[in-house]
């Protein structure tokens, strides 16, 4: 597979409404690119991963604090939690978080993040990731 440059896309992905945060990240939980304030722990990834293949809510958390599931299955995931909104979605060798840090002041914002997250994993699908 040839090389991508992950900071791009990231760009990208941040850009879109509602967006102002996230990462790109492998399903072992390896951060490809990820914005400053926004670290996710491989074991952080890697729960995201399970309930978003299983469609089992998991109690996850990005960067220590926790998220509520509001959605997860194919390959998706929704949460929300009062530091984070974040969407899920996984490609097949790569897990894509768009995420807003100010959820209280952005009533709705997991549709607009679902946007982002999908278009990207979307992206990185046909991109052979």
């Amino acid at each position: 597979a040839i090389n991508m440059s992950w900071d791009p896309i990231l760009t990208n992905m941040v850009a879109y409404s509602g967006v102002d945060c996230g990462c790109i990240a492998g399903l072992d939980g390896s951060l490809w690119a990820s914005s400053e304030n926004f670290k996710p722990t491989p074991d952080e990834i890697q729960k995201i991963v399970k309930a978003a293949n299983s469609g089992v809510p998991e109690s996850c958390s990005v960067g220590g604090k926790k998220v509520i599931t509001v959605r997860c299955g194919d390959k998706c995931l929704s949460a929300t939690g009062s530091e984070y909104a974040i969407d899920v979605a996984i490609s097949n060798s790569a897990v894509v978080v768009a995420a807003n840090s100010d959820p209280k002041n952005n009533p709705g914002v997991n549709r607009l993040l679902a946007s982002a997250s999908a278009a990207t994993a979307d992206h990185l699908t046909k991109s052979g990731y």
